[in-house]
């Protein structure tokens, strides 16, 4: 659910970023109201310029993978991989910090360190479930 309510939102988002002056009022509000600073030269460039609509894209498009996953071990790959491909964004960063019930304390750094942790865990429940299943086969 938490996945779904992200898509809604970068659709939300995406919907009415072809008009400049909603992006240039959204990078204010997110560089203010998540981030707590102003944005930088390079930030305004990527938003005054389509990147910012390609890279939300690209974030919405990769949600959707994770939404429609099979199983948790690719769930938590996806959103580990997805990540570690975030440079400094405000909103995707929040988006996979909701996904993850995480707060804004929780900066770039810690949610890939989550991400990671988790990827992990599962990695090695699934291994751990895989080897008793065999065993438990073997006997029989």
């Amino acid at each position: 659910q938490k996945v779904s309510n992200a898509m809604i939102l970068l659709q939300e988002w995406l919907a009415h970023a072809n008009k400049m002056s909603f992006r240039l009022q959204s990078l204010m509000d997110e560089k203010k109201e998540r981030c707590h600073r102003m944005p930088s030269p390079q930030e305004l460039g990527t938003f005054v310029s389509d990147r910012i609509i390609s890279n939300r894209t690209f974030f919405l498009q990769t949600l959707q993978a994770i939404r429609d996953s099979e199983d948790r071990v690719a769930f938590f790959r996806q959103l580990k991989e997805l990540a570690h491909k975030l440079g400094h964004p405000c909103l995707r960063l929040h988006v996979l910090q909701g996904i993850l019930g995480l707060d804004e304390s929780y900066d770039r750094d810690t949610v890939v360190a989550v991400l990671d942790l988790a990827y992990d865990l599962v990695v090695q429940m699934d291994t751990q479930n895989a080897n008793a299943n065999a065993a438990e086969g073997a006997k029989n």
